[in-house]
């Protein structure tokens, strides 16, 4: 047997992406998955602009019947203000059902003349040495690629007794057939259930719901009463019928949600990309971005710490905006609601501020300030807005400013917030 010059693991958004960059830089790639999955379960469905240009990079088109193109999030706050728009820069998302996106990428790898693509097999190990063995026998490559998401071989092999991920919430979703958004051409996030809701246009015909409920939830037999208790009084009320309808008598796909830092890019001549690498909640949507950007770093760079470095200025910023969004939005201490609210004003009386958080959610700035500015603005404004009883007071206050500052400046910043405070609705 021929052995190839590059095999990746997994035939996933990131696999068949890397498999079609390194094959197009002349590569004989050999990529192999174990097949299709039997599970009814979740997996990613929106591409921030920043995957999408990724898409196109690769050749990726998708027709208007199979997709919907999204001008950015309409936020709805827990206390029934008037809900917030927040406009793309410029450029549109993509969302689509993840079997669609799959379909296109493995016809654009079947149709590559480098490319073989083994389905039925999987890889057991690897070594950094570039040796792997799977179940269609043991290769010797130039390069293996990891790209079989959180439960990856290749990264079990490397890195063997690292913990396991942090346990952080599941996320159940519903479709609804022939129903209308509140606004369309935007993903709705709403607020003031026990974790966020997530409404976007999947097809021209369909529309995606998620209830993302936080760890550690109710007991398996509970969950379905759960959701409609506490979670569907918050649909909006032209779409709750059909909603309700759609949990108590069609099977609710699941996803479990986990938190990995995205620290570890392979070492040798093994790489990993998207979910092996590390994953997010997926309260910001990025986890089908990052995995369609490293495949585009990976083909691009000369060499593993060529391509750690390129995955890592990419990383930064959605990592730390995924976990300030998830301590604002989901489990806020007394400190965060009030610096939630000063960043909901924020969106909604500066253009131009709203428009830099924008293109950071988008993955298309991916510089550090921007965000520390963002952080240092709405603390201002909590101290300027508060009403201060004493001196004590104000230096307890900005302490807790500062730990939140120090928290989000983390490399990697914990997913281990305070416990919910009664005091979390001040301002």
């Amino acid at each position: 047997m021929k052995s190839p010059d590059v095999l990746v693991a997994g035939a996933g958004p990131g696999g068949c992406a890397a498999a079609l960059g390194l094959a197009e830089r002349g590569a004989e790639v050999l990529l192999m998955d174990p097949g299709p999955s039997r599970q009814c379960r979740l997996a990613g469905e929106w591409i921030h602009p920043a995957g999408a240009d990724a898409l196109r990079s690769l050749g990726l088109e998708f027709e208007n019947t199979t997709c919907a193109r999204n001008r950015g999030f309409i936020v709805h706050p827990s206390d029934e203000e008037t809900p917030i728009t927040l406009e793309h820069p410029g450029t549109e998302a993509l969302s689509m059902p993840h079997e669609t996106l799959i379909a296109a990428l493995r016809r654009a790898v079947a149709e590559h003349p480098s490319i073989t693509f083994r389905t039925g097999h999987r890889v057991l190990t690897a070594t950094d040495q570039g040796l792997t063995q799977s179940t269609d026998g043991c290769y010797r490559t130039a390069l293996v690629v990891g790209a079989e998401g959180r439960a990856s071989a290749v990264r079990r092999a490397l890195r063997p007794d690292e913990p396991a991920a942090i346990r952080l919430s599941r996320t159940a979703g519903i479709t609804l057939p022939l129903a209308t958004l509140p606004t369309e051409h935007y993903g709705h996030v709403i607020l003031g259930a026990p974790g966020p809701i997530l409404l976007f246009r999947l097809t021209p015909d369909r529309i995606r719901i998620t209830f993302d409920m936080p760890a550690p939830g109710p007991r398996p037999e509970s969950l379905v009463r759960h959701l409609l208790e506490e979670y569907l009084p918050h649909i909006p009320g032209p779409l709750r019928p059909a909603a309700r309808r759609a949990l108590t008598t069609r099977p609710i796909q699941w996803a479990s949600n986990a938190y990995r830092p995205r620290d570890f890019h392979g070492r040798r001549r093994c790489a990993l990309v998207g979910d092996a690498v590390g994953h997010n909640h997926p309260l910001a949507a990025h986890g089908l971005s990052h995995a369609l950007l490293d495949a585009r770093h990976l083909a691009a760079a000369a060499a593993l710490g060529d391509y750690r470095s390129r995955s890592r200025r990419t990383s930064w910023t959605p990592e730390h905006v995924c976990a300030a969004l998830g301590r604002l939005f989901i489990t806020p201490d007394a400190i965060s609601a009030d610096l939630r609210q000063s960043l909901f004003t924020e969106w909604r009386n500066n253009s131009a501020h709203t428009h830099q958080a924008m293109r950071q959610l988008a993955m298309l700035d991916t510089r550090k300030w921007p965000l520390a500015a963002a952080l240092a603005r709405i603390a201002t404004h909590v101290l300027a807005d508060s009403d201060f009883p004493d001196v004590t007071t104000v230096g307890r206050r900005v302490r807790e400013l500062i730990a939140w500052g120090l928290w989000l400046g983390h490399p990697h910043p914990p997913y281990r917030f305070p416990p919910p405070d009664s005091k979390c609705q001040s301002s």
